[in-house]
């Protein structure tokens, strides 16, 4: 019977110590409520360690103090746990504490009272005691503190149930919690002397609530969690749509100088480059097939410049049919190979049947090196003219110019 209740109470302790790990690793105690689950678990476990010296103590003399003492301790915790619980369901239902400060005023009054008779009962046993035999006895007024427990945790519970905001399952949780120990305590007082069913009743029951909460605890997070990835990704969505150009997808021209800007104010111990590019007689094709045709263009001229950029590049839409690309770390025969390459990648057909159209682009790009210090203004406008001379010389080329 002894080894019985050690294990009950060893089992109930681990289960306590899990959830408690899970209550301080998941950060419950930064809420009011969160607090008052913690401490709801350290006194229980403290009510279960005490239980199984209490136990191994028994029927042993030489240990008769020890097993006053630990008795001692589990009158203290018993009084103490039933006004913490208290506390702790108003906080669940978030009640209003001037509205119960009444009843909480009365129940800590008998919290104290019964601790006062604790620390009397040292002097004159008229609760409890250890005979010379090293067994462990009661007198009639220890009922009452167990009656007073219960009460609490009915009345709290009664509580718990008239609150609409609180789940069934933690209802329910409560419920058990008040009638299987209280169930526990009607065995006692029958067969007297069976204080094993009221431990691990309550060890039982105080494991319902909590495995309920904590589980509730959990897919709360867990929901916020994905309230919280929902509202990241809403962010960045929102935060990618303000950044680029809906049609295709590179950065808007007030990112790319921003951007472009913060990189030439930095310390840069890299040589750079700066490209514009313009689409060949793109006004043309707006206007004999269409701008359908014309957005295809764009999205096409996008998309094989990101290919053919190097992953650190940035790339924009300049506006309209203009385009610009910022090279951070480019060595000039690097520059010269890029740009040939750029032609011969947009040069190429794009629709299909009669509204098919050869696509060709103008680039003018500006090469500042390493120890050259320039404004991205200036290095924009470097570019602008080499564009202009590629223009000027038929399309369909490229222009550098070294800085």
């Amino acid at each position: 019977m002894i080894m019985i209740n050690v294990a009950l109470d060893a089992m109930g302790m681990a289960v306590i110590l899990t959830l408690l790990m899970g209550a301080l690793l998941s950060g419950q105690k930064r809420e009011r409520k969160g607090r008052f689950f913690v401490a709801l678990l350290i006194l229980t476990m403290v009510q279960q360690l005490s239980d199984i010296l209490n136990w191994l103590f028994e029927g042993k003399p030489e240990l008769s103090s020890a097993l006053f003492w630990v008795n001692f301790l589990i009158f203290i915790c018993g009084p103490i746990t039933a006004l913490v619980f208290f506390h702790y369901t108003l906080s669940l239902i978030a009640a209003e504490p001037k509205r119960y400060r009444k009843g909480s005023r009365i129940a800590m009054a008998f919290c104290v009272l019964w601790i006062g008779l604790n620390v009397l009962n040292v002097f004159n046993n008229m609760f409890y005691g250890v005979n010379a035999a090293g067994s462990y006895y009661r007198g009639p007024v220890y009922i009452l503190e167990h009656v007073y427990h219960f009460v609490v945790i009915l009345v709290s519970t009664v509580l718990a149930l008239g609150c609409r905001k609180l789940p069934p399952r933690q209802k329910l949780a409560l419920l058990t919690y008040a009638l299987l120990p209280f169930a526990a305590l009607l065995f006692q007082v029958w067969f007297y002397g069976l204080s094993s069913l009221t431990y691990c009743a309550l060890t039982l029951s105080m494991q319902l609530i909590y495995i309920t909460v904590h589980l509730s605890n959990v897919a709360q997070l867990e929901r916020q969690g994905e309230e919280l990835s929902l509202t990241r990704q809403a962010y960045q969505q929102t935060l990618y749509d303000a950044e680029t150009d809906d049609l295709t997808g590179l950065l808007k021209r007030k990112v790319f100088v921003q951007k472009v800007e913060k990189y030439l104010a930095g310390q840069r111990d890299n040589s750079c480059a700066m490209w514009m590019i313009d689409i060949d007689r793109f006004k043309s094709v707006n206007d004999e097939l269409g701008h359908a045709v014309g957005d295809e263009v764009l999205a096409a001229v996008a998309h094989k410049l990101v290919m053919l950029l190097p992953e650190d590049a940035l790339v924009a839409r300049y506006g309209g049919d203009e385009f610009c690309a910022f090279l951070p770390q480019v060595t000039l025969e690097e520059l010269y190979h890029t740009l040939q390459s750029a032609l011969t990648a947009l040069y190429f057909p794009c629709g299909n049947g009669s509204r098919e159209v050869m696509v060709s682009v103008s680039l003018g790009a500006a090469y500042a090196p390493a120890e050259k210090s320039i404004a991205c203004p200036e290095l924009f406008r470097q570019a602008d003219e080499a564009l202009y001379t590629s223009k000027k010389k038929g399309r369909n080329q490229y222009s550098l110019k070294e800085l």
